[in-house]
């Protein structure tokens, strides 16, 4: 055993068990350049043998969740022929990761007729979180790259244990039974008494993620950073606040809207070792009333302001957690399929280079796997050469893949008004 699993690690995974892969992500880099799999491979066995947690799988020891390692025979590396990076994105996201096994992979889709090929990592947020699955692609690009160039090329090995110390450096301002009640006012979300014609029911089996695609040019990134700066708000409650408007204009029967916000609790764990590449990361519900007719800057600071206080309200990364008090809370919400609970928005910088050695790296997309219990839909952004790349992923047929469209379109809508608006 590594270490016992902290509180969002655990509350990921028993998500995941729950809700199918719920909280499941990939992050795809496409990539001009040579690709040699013998010298891919072992770039990946250096990354294995440098970070504690790639060579571990989560069990259960003593009524507590663990990270135990098993060697470094989880490489999880396959190699699949597909042009179509967007379907093979689709491919990759269906398959859920077998977390008795390794709780992450990586697919390499090659384009051969273009000279492409897409780095695809898959990891569920109980190992890490996007600024994790970020520092490890950069690391992997490096070191293939490095070995590109000389093929015995290595860098030196260093494994640091997470300090058990740091557990104890975030606020504890939430106690157990309290969690475990607000985790089960969740389950009471129920639909509303006309039903959303997006909402459909299906069993779980029935149940896929399904993707949208759109991106923002750089200058009108540039647009609504200014924008959301002259209105002392930030870009990310910017967007949420377009998201939430979007969605409520297409959602007539909902009254009350909640944002899931995603947030990393890495900047608050400053005594965790650089190498580390666990997860810090939490989920936190922001009610909204309606928010017709309120503007978006207003909106935008209602969630900021929200997310700060819910961040010094939940956040908490302890030593030992109580698994059993958070399953139960958690186990109810397998059932619901309310519309209102799950919304998300997620953003990332990204600190990918545009070239490694001879590689250049062509663009950077990043999906979640929703197929949840409820009716779950998650934008999720990722910056990258100025651009803003967006992934709309979804449940399908929970979700109606027109009200999908619709809540894009209105996204980009609003996006273009706000970024042109004085």
């Amino acid at each position: 055993m590594i270490r016992q699993l902290g509180f969002a690690e655990a509350r990921m995974h028993f998500m995941h068990a729950l809700f199918e892969g719920t909280t499941q992500t990939l992050a795809a880099v496409r990539l001009q350049g040579r690709f040699e799999l013998s010298l891919f491979r072992a770039a990946v066995d250096e990354l294995i043998a440098r970070h504690e947690l790639l060579q571990c799988t989560i069990g259960e020891q003593a009524g507590a969740l663990v990270f135990e390692r098993v060697g470094p025979s989880l490489t999880c590396l396959e190699v699949l022929e597909e042009p179509d990076w967007r379907a093979g994105f689709q491919v990759i996201n269906s398959v859920r990761l077998p977390l008795d096994r390794s709780p992450w992979a990586i697919r390499i889709l090659l384009d051969p007729a273009h000279g492409s090929w897409e780095l695809v990592l898959v990891t569920h947020h109980s190992l890490m979180d996007g600024h994790g699955m970020d520092r490890l692609l950069r690391e992997l690009l490096e070191r293939y790259s490095d070995r590109l160039r000389d093929p015995q090329a290595r860098r030196p090995v260093s494994i640091r244990p997470v300090p058990a110390a740091a557990e104890a450096m975030l606020p504890r301002t939430l106690s157990w039974p309290d969690f475990a009640a607000r985790q089960a006012q969740l389950a009471g979300l129920q639909p509303a008494r006309i039903p959303d014609p997006h909402v459909a029911r299906a069993p779980h089996r029935e149940r896929r993620t399904a993707t949208l695609f759109f991106s923002l040019p750089p200058r009108r990134v540039e647009e609504l950073a200014r924008r959301a700066s002259e209105q002392r708000t930030t870009f990310n409650s910017w967007i949420a606040a377009c998201l939430l408007r979007a969605v409520f204009e297409h959602s007539p029967n909902r009254s009350t809207m909640a944002l899931n916000t995603a947030f990393s609790l890495r900047s608050l764990c400053d005594g965790l070792e650089a190498d580390d590449l666990g997860c810090y990361v939490a989920v936190v519900p922001t009610f909204h009333g309606t928010c017709t007719g309120v503007p978006i800057a207003d909106l935008a600071r209602d969630h900021g302001r929200l997310l700060t206080r819910a961040i010094f309200e939940y956040a908490r990364h302890p030593e030992s957690a109580a698994f059993a008090a958070m399953r139960s809370a958690l186990e109810p919400l397998a059932d619901v399929r309310a519309f209102v609970q799950d919304i998300g928005y997620t953003y990332a910088e990204t600190a990918l280079l545009d070239r490694y050695g001879e590689l250049t790296v062509e663009h950077f997309y990043a999906s979640a796997n929703r197929a949840a219990g409820t009716a779950a839909a998650v934008l999720h952004g990722v910056k990258h050469q100025g651009a803003v790349y967006f992934t709309m992923n979804y449940t399908a047929p929970l979700q109606d893949h027109a009200w999908v469209q619709q809540v894009t379109d209105e996204l980009l809508r609003l996006f273009t008004y706000e970024a042109s608006a004085s």
